[in-house]
């Protein structure tokens, strides 16, 4: 078991600040407690050198980046009764989980950039206590009374969940945050500000803006703006300060027209003169310093996930391939000495993705649709709620209008309505608004469910697929079957897509069972870009397929089957009939009403926890199963085989040599005998069971006809 001290470095280097408690307690050794939490290694050796045998404590909040859930049980409290009830019958997310001494348990959760939150007690529910900002945890292998604090699993951190009621930072926390920036991004600073010509007042200014933005205001980089800003020629004393002071404080707010960033002012000094001195580092420190760059032009720290290395733009989480990385690396360091040659910049792009590597990242993104106006989240409780987007939500695009919920989409509906008309239409409509909701709020994928549209040509297929395909923007989409998904090169462009969509499957290529399986079932995928290494992820894209008839598949497993949900348009539209950029239509005048009526069936996912099978699906699957085994074929054929419920059965070994004898006669190629029987089985036939009697083989509920 690791000691104390090592325990405690190893919390640091995932980032979370620590400090010692009182051996057997949880009170901290010394004055102001979680206030002198540090992730230094150097600064934690001596601290634990001169108590080894104290316990760790953990900083909650902002400055480890973690919130933590403490479910007491115990003094007549049941934390987990109360955490039952507001989870409201469904499991909590899978996250780093930790038993305390006394049977309770600590769940710990991502608490991303920008966000808030404070500590509570009993305010969730009794015996539930909330550890964020100004809070902290005790950790293993910290122990009460002779009993330890122990990990239960070493689950990646899950995204805090809404109920946690995480908020936005507020500007105060913003700047307190800011307020305590990269000690080596002062130093750098300060290196460059002297190859900036202070003369000029643009740079002057720029200068000024990007290091109060850095520093969030702080008085410390107000004077290291003057310091340098006196060494001007055109200096005035007695007009400058107060000048500076307004400029500082109020000229660099965020609606400043073309903001200045700390990678403004290392411009400015490299076309000075200035070499950055982590140019000549070597590759690891060059790695560590583009994040660095990255995290200061952005304010958020570089994410690499799903094959690409992701960033933060206007609130939203954009990709950067490895390609880009490189580029990007060559621009701000390339001519160090260990940075001359493509070969280095991409050493250094990739040992960035390393350090940054968070495949499980985007699997806590918040449910719901990034608009102009905001984000409007579906909640786990199933409500449609409007609220500030943050980077919090992890959100990849942002549609182009705010979903209108006063009027519903009639062109779209009524072309749905004729499409599906005679063949369950209602049912059919809310399937598709699930799945339509599901997909546009980044949910679909969770349920491990794609769509199928199944039916006639001129039937509406397309012109659903088309107004969906429009939501999302283009960057977001891919086009990939999954009739080539057991190729690396093919499954790696699903990799961060939000939306896959084939407008027609090949009626004559299988589906490959196995993958699909593995792509649909929210498994790790390896996936390889050409040129580059294998990477592993999880599609996340929802998947919409169109077919006039089903694909051919060696699968027959209830496991394949069950991912599908099929909507049949059985209606064609005459060519007479046919409305001209009817897709088009739907999206200029109807998008915002289309969007709220998807909103509302991604809620109505969430609170049912499934999606809708209609009798139509049923059919269909019940067919393509059909079609894609001969041996359910014959059994469905009334003129060889009839269903029976008396409980009579049948040899095995005869209904196998009747099947062949179909086979042969209608030119099916038939299965062996061991074939037939798993394809019975696992064909899904209503009614039909085989049994073992007296070591023979015997199918009960269907008999022979001839």
């Amino acid at each position: 078991m690791a000691s104390s001290m090592e325990a405690a470095l190893r919390y640091a280097e995932r980032g979370w600040a620590v400090f010692p408690l009182a051996p057997g307690q949880k009170k901290p050794i010394y004055p102001g407690g979680f206030k002198n939490a540090t992730k230094d290694s150097e600064q934690i050796r001596r601290l634990w050198k001169r108590h080894p045998n104290a316990n760790v404590g953990i900083a909650t909040g902002t400055c480890s980046a973690i919130v933590a859930l403490d479910i007491d049980r115990k003094n007549n409290v049941d934390g987990e009764a109360s955490l039952r009830s507001i989870l409201g019958g469904r499991e909590a997310p899978v996250t780093l989980e930790a038993t305390t001494p006394s049977g309770g348990r600590h769940l710990f959760f991502d608490l991303p950039a920008g966000t808030s939150i404070g500590c509570s007690a009993g305010k969730l529910g009794q015996g539930l206590d909330v550890r964020g900002i100004g809070g902290y945890i005790v950790a293993a292998p910290s122990s009460i009374d002779g009993k330890q604090y122990r990990w239960s699993n070493t689950e990646p951190l899950a995204l805090a969940p809404d109920w946690l009621q995480i908020k936005p930072a507020s500007a105060g926390v913003r700047a307190a945050l800011k307020g305590h920036p990269d000690a080596e991004i002062l130093s750098l600073i300060r290196q460059a500000l002297p190859f900036i010509n202070a003369d000029n007042r643009d740079d002057w200014l720029k200068c000024g803006w990007a290091i109060a933005r850095y520093t969030g205001q702080s008085p410390e980089g107000f004077e290291m703006w003057m310091e340098w800003a006196i060494k001007s020629s055109r200096h005035d004393p007695a007009r400058d300060p107060q000048q500076m002071e307004k400029e500082y404080f109020e000229g660099s707010q965020n609606d400043v027209p073309n903001p200045a960033t700390i990678a403004t002012l290392f411009h400015l000094a490299r076309e000075g003169g200035w070499a950055d001195a982590r140019r000549d580092g070597d590759h690891y420190r060059l790695a560590t310093a583009f994040l660095q760059v990255i995290a200061v032009e952005t304010g958020n720290c570089a994410v690499y996930a799903m094959g690409c290395l992701w960033t933060v733009d206007d609130l939203l989480w954009r990709s950067m391939t490895i390609d880009g990385a490189a580029a990007r690396v060559g621009e701000i360091f390339g001519g160090g000495k260990h940075c001359k040659r493509g070969s280095d910049f991409y050493a250094v792009a990739k040992l960035a993705c390393n350090i940054s590597a968070k495949e499980r990242f985007f699997e806590g993104a918040a449910i719901g649709i990034a608009t102009p106006g905001g984000f409007w989240h579906v909640t786990a409780k199933g409500e449609i709620v409007s609220e500030p987007l943050t980077t919090a939500h992890r959100q990849r695009m942002r549609v182009k209008v705010d979903p209108d919920p006063k009027t519903p989409p009639r062109k779209f509906l009524r072309m749905l309505s004729e499409a599906f008309a005679g063949h369950d239409p209602k049912a059919q409509i809310r399937l598709a608004q699930q799945l339509c909701g599901a997909a546009i709020a980044r949910s679909l994928w969770r349920h491990r469910v794609v769509a199928l549209l199944l039916g006639a040509s001129s039937s509406g297929k397309s012109t659903l697929l088309s107004v969906l395909s429009k939501v999302f923007p283009p960057d977001q989409i891919a086009a990939t079957s999954p009739q080539r998904w057991d190729s690396e090169y093919f499954v790696a462009s699903l990799a961060g897509k939000a939306l896959n969509i084939v407008g027609e499957l090949d009626p004559k290529h299988p589906i490959p069972g196995g993958i699909f399986k593995t792509v649909t079932g929210r498994d790790q995928i390896e996936g390889r870009h050409p040129t580059h290494r294998p990477f592993t992820f999880v599609c996340e894209a929802a998947h919409f397929f169109n077919t006039n008839r089903t694909p051919p598949t060696s699968d027959r497993s209830d496991a394949f089957f069950r991912r599908w949900r099929i909507l049949y348009f059985a209606n064609s539209v005459s060519p007479a009939r046919e409305e001209r950029d009817l897709d088009q239509q739907i999206i200029d005048n109807e998008l915002g009403a289309f969007l709220w009526w998807a909103l509302e069936g991604a809620a109505e996912v969430e609170r049912e926890q499934r999606l809708l099978e209609t009798k139509a699906h049923h059919l269909a699957i019940k067919r393509w199963r059909v079609e894609n085994n001969s041996a359910l074929a014959f059994i469905a054929d009334g003129a060889a085989c009839r269903m029976v419920s008396d409980g009579s059965s049948i040899s095995g070994q005869d209904l196998f040599n009747a099947y062949r004898k179909w086979a042969d006669d209608n030119g099916v190629r038939a299965f062996g005998r061991s074939g037939f029987y798993e394809a019975l089985a696992a064909g899904g036939a209503s009614g039909v069971r085989l049994v073992d009697r007296d070591h023979q083989r015997q199918i009960e509920g269907v008999q022979l006809v001839f």
